[in-house]
């Protein structure tokens, strides 16, 4: 029975956990556990999403977070896949290291939101391994506190659910906590936790922003801001691209390194990868070039969407050309 597909909503708030197969303990040693919280902060910087509270315990993780632009599946698929490839090199190992998927549900309300916040951030209390989560090292807790400079949550989004102040809001936020440790479902397992244990929400029936922060959950009228993607193979996507940029085919796949060239083929790699699944080898085989090649082209590519408001614009047209009719519509392929 083929898989039930994963419901992406762009701009969605999301709890996210997996477990590691067989339940071990891999991550009460350091230095699997500094190895997951690195590739978590290098995906995060790469998909920008944002993330609100985090906790890796000995064999599991919890994230809640945000999407904006890349799709979840892709952003945990790089988190998981990239660590197990990290982690087996490292002890020569083959074969799985996740239990499974990733399992992750939309937060429908902003009560399961700050129930969420306590719950991820009181994990390790809850396990008894500490006293008072400000002592656990590997959760955002710490970084809500001001105690860590990780930069992994994004602290000013967080915090403004509690109040505008940053003083207050943190106060206010450890009384929530403390309020929550004798909540009947502070230490269920996920799968019956109650926003777990419902039904899946229809995107028509989530929730928008609310009157204490302006971060919505999915647009100001509840609605799924999520872009109808459809389904091309990598050759097919390669000559939309090229057409709506501007560009020949052969000119992205010659030698040239001419600025231009090689920011199209940045846009290319990161538009194909993140928003259409296409894999990173397809593309290169496309354009005529090796995979490793087109790691660095995505590499490269969202690090300069971050850092090129031009850059990110043409990848940004680009995807809402390539998902067009045909594709036929023309941008300008540079960032200027």
């Amino acid at each position: 029975m083929p898989r039930k597909p994963r419901m992406f909503v762009d701009g969605g708030i999301y709890h996210v956990f997996c477990r590691v197969t067989r339940r071990e303990p891999v991550f009460e040693d350091r230095r699997a556990a500094e190895v997951f919280v690195d590739q978590l902060a290098k995906i995060k910087a790469r998909d920008e999403f944002v993330l609100f509270a985090w906790t890796l315990m000995s064999n599991h993780y919890h994230l809640l977070l945000r999407t904006v632009g890349v799709p979840l599946s892709r952003t945990m698929a790089s988190l998981q896949v990239g660590f197990t490839k990290r982690f087996n090199r490292f002890h020569g190992l083959v074969g799985p290291f996740w239990q499974g998927r990733y399992q992750a549900i939309l937060v429908q309300d902003q009560r399961y939101f700050d129930q969420l916040l306590a719950y991820i951030h009181l994990n390790p209390v809850t396990a008894g391994i500490v006293d008072d989560p400000a002592l656990y090292e590997y959760s955002g807790h710490r970084e809500l506190l001001g105690h860590s400079k990780l930069g992994i949550v994004d602290i000013g989004e967080t915090l403004s659910v509690f109040d505008s102040s940053i003083g207050l809001a943190r106060r206010r936020y450890t009384r929530a906590l403390r309020g929550a440790r004798d909540a009947t479902w502070i230490g269920e397992a996920p799968g019956h936790l109650p926003w777990w244990s419902r039904a899946q929400p229809r995107v028509g029936n989530l929730v928008g922003g609310n009157r204490r922060t302006e971060v919505p959950f999915v647009d100001e009228l509840g609605r799924s801001t999520e872009t109808e993607r459809p389904r091309i193979e990598a050759p097919d996507f390669v000559s939309r691209a090229c057409r709506t940029m501007k560009w020949r085919l052969v000119d992205l796949t010659g030698p040239s390194q001419i600025r231009d060239v090689v920011r199209a083929r940045e846009a290319i790699a990161l538009v194909g990868f993140e928003l259409y699944s296409i894999r990173l080898k397809d593309i290169a085989n496309a354009l005529h070039k090796n995979q490793d090649t087109a790691s660095r082209w995505l590499s490269r590519g969202a690090q300069r969407r971050r850092e090129d408001d031009g850059f990110a614009r043409v990848v940004e047209i680009l995807d809402e050309r390539v998902s067009s009719a045909d594709g036929e519509e023309e941008i300008d392929g540079s960032s200027d």
